[in-house]
C-alpha cells in the first residue's frame, strides 16, 4: 500500500501550469546571462511607457497571465491583478490620476532559480506618485522570442511626500530634561485632550502600529489589560521560544536564534519605553461606539477602577492573531473528570505535572522562522511581492522537497501511527500559516520522542466524553487547540451590528467600517512591515491626502 509520502510525491510530480516554467515558456537560460543587463533593457521600455502614460505598452511588457500586486501606492488598497486584461484596466483607471512617475531602477538585479525548470531575474525600483514615494519589485522571465517579460510586479507606498516619518535626519531635538519629563507625563496621560488614535492591545502588533504613528506625528494611546507590557509572553510557558525583529529597534546581532518568550517580553517593554509610546497598562477598553459625526467614543477602565471616555478619529484592534480568546472544545462529562483541565495558554512548566499522566489535545504550533535573508527593508518587500496564489504553488514544490529531505523521519512517524498532513492543497506550512494561522509543527525534538515511544499518541478516534476512568487515563488534560479568532473580541467591544459591517480578512487595510482598523498579531515580521501600511493610511486620512479606494 502506498504511504502518505508516496501519494504526496505522486500528486506533486505534475507540474502546475500556473507557474512560468521554462518548458511552458519555450525558453532556456544562457550560461553567460547578465541579470542587470536584462533588467536594464526591460526597464528602459517600462520607464518610457510610464512617462508617456501608455498603458498598452506597459501591459505588453507582461506575460499574458502575469501579475501586478499593489499595496496602497496606486489603489489605496491591497489589490492583486492577474492577467494582462485586468492589469490594463487597472492601469487605465489608476496610472494617470495617481501620477505614477519618476521610476528609477536600482542596482543589484539577481537571477533566482528555485528549481531547474523555474527561473526569473529579480530587481527593485523606486517611483513617485502624486502623494508619495514607493518601491517596486519586478520578476522577469524569458520567453521563446528571447524577450524577457514580467511574471510579477509589486508596488508599495513607502512614505507620504509631505509627511515623512521623523527618523534619521528628520528626528526631533529634545528640550531640557525637566521640560522633557513634564511633556512626557502630559503626553502619556492625555490630560489636555484626546488622542487621535486608540489602539486596543499592547502586544507586538499594538506597539508596532503605535511606533509607526508616533514617527508620523499622530497622537496615539495604547490600551493594554496586562499589568506590564510583554506579559502576554512573560506569562506563557517557560520553554516557549520565537523569533525575528521589530521596527526601528532591531534585535542585537548577539540575540539568540530562537528568542525565549520572557526575553521578548522584556524587549517589548524596553521598546515601548525607548520609543516613548503612550501605553496604559492594567486598563481595559470597555466599549467602542461609532458616533454620528464619524468619530468613535471609547470608554476605558483604568487601573484604579475609574473610567475615562475618549472621542477619537480612529480605533485599531490589535488583539492578536486569535483575538486572545482560547478555544475550548465542548466535551460532555468534563464536570465528572477528577483531574485538571487547562488551555495551553495557562501552561507554565512541565514541573507542574511531575509524576502525572498528561493528555494534550492538539499537535501543532503557530511559529515560523526566517533568518539570513538580507536587510529587512528589502526582504519585507521581496517576500510580500509574491501574490498569494503563487506562494501556494511554490509551496507545493517546497513541501515535496521538505518531505523528501525528512523522508526517514516522516516514515518513522507513520510507523507509530502519527498522521501526516501537508497543509491546504498540499501547499505546506507557510501557506497553512497564511490561511489559518497554524496547522503545522516545526520540529525541535518532539518528533523523535514520539518515534521512540516516549510520547504516546492516539488519533484513531475523536474524544467522545470525559469519565472518571476511560480508555485513556489522565490526571491532566491540556487543550492545545488555538484561539477563537479576533471576531469575538471585536464584537464584545463594538457590538454585533457594527462588527457585522466589517470584513474578517481586512487586516491592515479597509475593514468595511470607516476608521476602524484591525492590526493582526501575526508573526513579528508581518507586524513590522504592514504596520507601516496601516499608519500611512491613517496619516493620509488625518492630513486630507487620502484618495479614493480602488474597488471596482
Amino acid at each position: 500500500m502506498a504511504s502518505v509520502f508516496d501519494k504526496l510525491s505522486d500528486a506533486l510530480n505534475t507540474r502546475d501550469p500556473a507557474l512560468p516554467t521554462l518548458d511552458r515558456l519555450g525558453a532556456s537560460l544562457q550560461p553567460d546571462l547578465d541579470s542587470q543587463k536584462v533588467v536594464t533593457e526591460w526597464f528602459a521600455k517600462f520607464a518610457e511607457a510610464v512617462s508617456a502614460k501608455d498603458t498598452t505598452k506597459i501591459a505588453d511588457l507582461f506575460l499574458e497571465d502575469g501579475w501586478w500586486r499593489d499595496h496602497l501606492a496606486l489603489t489605496w488598497e491591497f489589490r492583486t491583478f492577474h492577467g494582462v486584461a485586468k492589469i490594463k484596466k487597472f492601469l487605465d483607471d489608476q496610472l494617470a490620476p495617481f501620477e505614477f512617475s519618476i521610476v528609477k531602477l536600482r542596482d543589484g538585479a539577481e537571477l533566482k532559480q528555485p528549481y531547474p525548470d523555474l527561473a526569473w531575474v529579480q530587481a527593485l525600483f523606486d517611483f513617485e506618485t502624486n502623494v508619495g514615494v514607493g518601491t517596486g519589485v519586478v520578476r522577469l522571465v524569458p520567453t521563446a522570442s528571447g524577450e524577457w517579460k514580467v511574471f510579477t510586479l509589486y508596488t508599495t507606498l513607502d512614505d507620504l511626500k509631505a509627511f515623512p516619518e521623523k527618523i534619521g535626519s528628520r528626528r526631533q531635538f529634545l528640550p531640557n530634561h525637566g521640560k522633557w519629563l513634564s511633556q512626557r507625563a502630559e503626553e502619556s496621560s492625555f490630560s489636555k485632550g484626546d488622542p487621535s488614535v486608540i489602539v486596543v492591545g499592547g502586544g507586538q502588533s499594538g506597539l508596532d502600529i503605535a511606533a509607526r504613528l508616533k514617527m508620523l506625528d499622530v497622537p496615539t494611546l495604547v490600551i493594554e489589560k496586562q499589568k506590564r507590557i510583554g506579559d502576554q509572553w512573560r506569562d506563557r510557558y517557560q520553554a516557549l521560544c520565537l523569533h525575528d525583529p521589530t521596527p526601528y529597534i532591531s534585535f542585537p546581532s548577539t540575540w539568540p536564534v530562537y528568542t525565549p518568550a520572557q526575553k521578548l517580553a522584556n524587549w517589548l517593554e524596553y521598546y515601548a519605553e525607548a520609543l516613548e509610546l503612550n501605553v496604559w497598562t492594567s486598563s481595559t477598553a470597555e466599549s467602542v461606539r461609532l458616533l454620528d459625526n464619524g468619530k468613535y467614543e471609547v470608554v476605558v477602565e483604568k487601573a484604579d477602577g475609574t473610567t475615562r471616555t475618549f472621542v477619537v478619529d480612529h480605533v485599531i484592534m490589535a488583539l492578536g492573531l486569535g483575538g486572545g480568546v482560547p478555544k475550548f472544545p465542548s466535551i460532555p462529562g468534563e464536570d465528572e473528570f477528577q483531574g485538571q483541565t487547562l488551555h495551553s495558554t495557562r501552561h507554565k512548566s512541565a514541573k507542574d505535572h511531575l509524576g502525572k499522566k498528561v493528555v494534550i489535545v492538539g499537535a501543532c504550533t503557530s511559529d515560523t522562522f526566517w533568518e539570513g535573508v538580507g536587510p529587512t527593508d528589502v526582504s519585507d518587500r521581496v517576500h510580500t511581492s509574491m501574490p498569494s496564489f503563487l506562494v501556494k504553488e511554490l509551496g507545493k514544490r517546497q513541501t515535496k522537497d521538505i518531505a523528501e529531505a525528512d523522508k526517514d523521519l516522516l516514515e518513522s512517524l507513520q510507523k507509530v501511527g502519527f498522521r501526516l498532513g501537508w497543509g491546504p492543497e498540499d501547499a505546506g506550512f507557510f501557506y497553512s500559516s497564511m490561511t489559518r494561522g497554524g496547522g503545522y509543527y516545526l520540529d525541535v525534538g518532539t518528533s523523535q520522542l514520539i518515534i521512540d515511544g516516549k510520547i504516546k499518541i492516539k488519533n484513531d478516534s475523536l474524544i467522545d466524553r470525559f469519565t472518571k476512568t476511560g480508555s485513556v487515563e489522565a490526571d491532566v488534560v491540556m487543550y492545545a487547540t488555538g484561539f477563537e479568532g479576533a471576531t469575538i473580541s471585536i464584537k464584545r467591544l463594538v457590538g454585533d451590528e457594527l462588527a457585522s459591517r466589517g470584513e474578517q480578512n481586512g487586516a491592515w487595510r479597509w475593514l468595511g467600517v470607516p476608521n476602524l482598523w484591525f492590526m493582526m498579531g501575526a508573526n513579528l515580521a508581518m507586524c513590522r512591515y504592514h504596520s507601516k501600511h496601516l499608519a500611512l493610511q491613517i496619516k493620509a486620512i488625518q492630513e486630507g491626502v487620502y484618495g479614493k479606494r480602488y474597488a471596482p
